[in-house]
Order: structure tokens, then sequence, then C-alpha cells
């Protein structure tokens, strides 16, 4: 039942916005009100609910990713799962929907940043973290780094979705654009020989 009631709700904010009535997503789930309020004390309870399937689908795998491989290699896996999560289609809708909502509710931006960036950053947060302390890489803030290196891989395409423009799907051009990424931020992590 629960997750008959998140898949419902997901479609319900996705098309009218945080904004949309608990009576519209009884509606869409055919529950009545008070069995969404037996798993869902609220509708911001409701939202985080869905916010979470969503990033734990489209990120999972970046969230368990085994982190034994040298640097380059490492970036292009981070960098290839972030790309897939953060440009899935229900993942830029929610991110779009949330954008044009948080300033009638405020609550909505922290909820948005503890199910997804505070999840993934940490995740390649770690990895560099590890790497400093063998002396692989320059010491330098890894929550930065990763932070960084997450808004290069994906900032432009979806700046691109937000604007209406659409995302370039052509796998060649991303693939290129990603080898890119991983070449700059490689050699600028790259420890010196001294």
């Amino acid at each position: 039942m629960r997750n008959q009631i998140i898949e419902a709700a997901k479609i319900v904010f996705l098309r009218d916005g945080y904004g949309a009535s608990i009576d519209t997503i009884v509606a869409a789930a055919g529950i009545a009100r008070q069995t969404l309020y037996n798993h869902f004390p609220g509708k911001k309870d409701l939202f985080l609910a869905v916010m979470e399937d969503v990033v734990d689908r489209t990120m999972r795998p970046l969230l368990h990713i085994e982190t034994d491989g040298p640097l380059p290699e490492m970036l292009h896996r981070f960098a290839d799962l972030y790309v897939e999560g953060a440009l899935d289609e229900e993942s830029l809708a929610l991110s779009s929907m949330i954008s044009s909502a948080v300033k009638e509710f405020p609550e909505l931006g922290p909820l948005a940043y503890s199910a997804g960036p505070r999840r993934t950053i940490p995740a390649l947060a770690y990895y560099l973290r590890a790497q400093m302390e063998a002396g692989n890489i320059e010491p330098a803030d890894p929550e930065i780094i990763a932070e960084s290196f997450f808004g290069a891989v994906v900032g432009h395409a979806r700046y691109r979705y937000i604007f209406g423009l659409g995302i370039d799907r052509d796998d060649r051009r991303r693939a290129a654009f990603i080898d890119e990424v991983v070449r700059v931020f490689a050699r600028g992590l790259r420890r010196k020989a001294r």
C-alpha cells in the first residue's frame, strides 16, 4: 500500500506541484484519506518519501560503488553513474518542480538537499579522502572536490533542462564530455612529484 501511495503521489506532485491537495493524491491512489495518514503523517512526509524513492532509484548504484580503482577509472565510474541518475527524466522533473515551488514552500529546499546531494556527495568524498590519506592525490577538501566534480559533469545539462532547451541525449557527445571532465580533474588531483 505504501508504494502505491508513493507512486500516485509522485504522479500528482510532478503534474500539479507541491501545492497539490491531499484529496487529489488520495483519489489518484484509490484509497481513503485515513489510509494515507496511516502511512504518512502529513504532505511533507509523503513528499519526502517521493523524493527518497526517486533518489534511491536513480542514485542507488552511486551510493554502493566499489571504490578500489585508480583515480581516472573511479572518477569515470562516479561520473557515469551520477549523470545517469541526475539526468533521469523523473529526477529532472522533480528538481524542476522543487525549484519552482521552493519560494512558496521553503521547507522543500532542505528536504530535497537531504534526500539527494547530502547522500551522493559523501560517496565520492569518501573515495577522495582515502586517496589523499594513501598519498595518491594532493591534499584538499574532498567534499568541495566532490561537489565541484558532480556539478561539472551535470551542471550545463541541468541548466538546459531548466531553461526548456531539453537534454542532449547523444551518448557519444556525453561520453566525450565526461572524458574531458575526468581528464581535467584527474590531472588536477594527481600528486605532484616532489
